[in-house]
């Protein structure tokens, strides 16, 4: 018999530009009084500012290298990198990015209707790089000339594996 799996409370934050989103979260941050708290930030648009805001917690105390922290005291989890990199702002990338996407997913029309498309476009100073699990070679060599042929593309690095993924 296994352990029912333990709840964790959750407060989804929404509302439109100027609503105090922000500010309601750094108060909720500020006034913790030692609760462990986590925050994601969803920024949407092409200059994100809530997460800027929010990354030192307004104490002083609050470091950014602590905000990896949380989850690395879970049990279960032996190690945790973070890797997470906010890209500087660049139209010719968002329009690669959106480019590859449209092209790979139109000529894999299945993986875009898993719940997690598997292939993943990361685009940084026009070069891509491009992860994920794709069934065969075949299909892998396809998606990998897909972003070859790009317009504006400098350089493709394949982190694309093959095996088995939702279908």
């Amino acid at each position: 018999m296994t352990a029912p799996l333990a709840r964790v409370p959750c407060t989804i934050v929404t509302g439109f530009l100027g609503s105090g989103k922000t500010t309601l979260i750094r108060h909720v941050l500020a006034n913790a009084n030692g609760r462990r708290l986590a925050v994601i930030v969803n920024e949407f648009g092409d200059v994100g500012i809530d997460g800027e805001i929010l990354k030192g917690c307004g104490d002083a105390a609050c470091l950014e290298e602590n905000i990896v922290e949380l989850a690395s005291k879970e049990p279960g989890v032996q190690k945790l990198e973070n890797k997470v990199e906010v890209l500087p702002v660049s139209p010719e990338d968002e329009r690669l990015r959106n480019q590859l996407a449209t092209e790979i997913y139109q000529e894999f029309p299945d993986y875009a209707q898993q719940s997690s498309p598997p292939i993943h476009i990361i685009v940084e100073n026009s070069r891509v790089t491009l992860f994920g699990i794709v069934r065969n070679q075949v299909e892998r060599h396809q998606i990998l000339n897909i972003a070859r042929s790009a317009f504006g593309v400098l350089d493709v690095e394949d982190k694309l594996t093959i095996g088995e993924s939702e279908t």
